[in-house]
């Protein structure tokens, strides 16, 4: 699989709320933590490889807002970062109250069978 690079700019909170979605689909599918660089000049980068495929996460964070750019190699970007924002929106939707809840019962449905296609992420 060919070299990817995702950048996301959002809303000073939902971006480490995105990171944090990212690393656990990545965990899931069985790659490994192998650097995790603390804040250097304002950005945060995360190293995750599994065999010969790998995903750096950066985080930038400005006043306003927050930019993570996912770069992969050997493993399908979209497919991480699809699942990570299924996810985090399904966070969303199923705090709501039920009766809210219940009403989008059908995107619901839709978003978690996105979001479990991570599981099934191939490799080179």
């Amino acid at each position: 699989m060919s070299e990817r690079t995702y950048q996301i700019t959002l809303p000073s909170g939902l971006a480490e709320a995105l990171v944090a979605t990212l690393e656990q689909v990545l965990k899931e599918a069985g790659f490994q933590e192998t650097l995790k660089a603390g804040e250097v000049g304002g950005v945060e980068t995360d190293i995750w490889q599994l065999g010969k495929a790998q995903v750096v996460i950066t985080f930038r964070e400005t006043e306003t807002e927050e930019t993570v750019t996912i770069w992969s190699q050997g493993t399908d970007g979209a497919a991480i970062v699809k699942a990570a924002a299924c996810r985090l929106v399904l966070k969303l939707l199923e705090a709501l109250p039920p009766e809210i809840c219940q009403t989008l019962e059908p995107a619901v449905t839709q978003l978690r069978e996105l979001a479990a296609l991570a599981k099934d992420l191939s490799t080179d």
